[in-house]
């Protein structure tokens, strides 16, 4: 399990696949040599979650495909599993 407490999380809006990453390791592979990249660093997963959706929304995407933390991650002080969280789902 990995504890994606001790690291920010990353919107990437523009690269290879857009979404919500746990860390800047993940969301790099997204924006490096990617033209026109664009990617945030959020302090949390809530943060992060809002600034996603509010994208989705204003592009008519799906936020729940680009959300891309393990479910076997922790958020905070909160195992995740296959559940939603806000609505949404954790892809495996």
């Amino acid at each position: 399990m990995t504890n994606v407490q001790e690291d920010a999380f990353h919107v990437v809006f523009e690269g290879k696949n857009p979404g919500v990453y746990p860390t800047w390791e993940d969301a790099a592979e997204q924006v490096v040599g990617w033209s026109g990249n664009r990617h945030v660093k959020y302090p949390t997963f809530v943060h992060a979650m809002a600034a996603w959706v509010k994208f989705c929304n204003k592009k008519g995407l799906d936020p729940n495909k680009g959300i891309h933390i393990n479910k076997d991650s922790q958020i905070g002080s909160s195992f995740q599993t296959n559940t939603d969280v806000n609505g949404l789902y954790i892809l495996p």
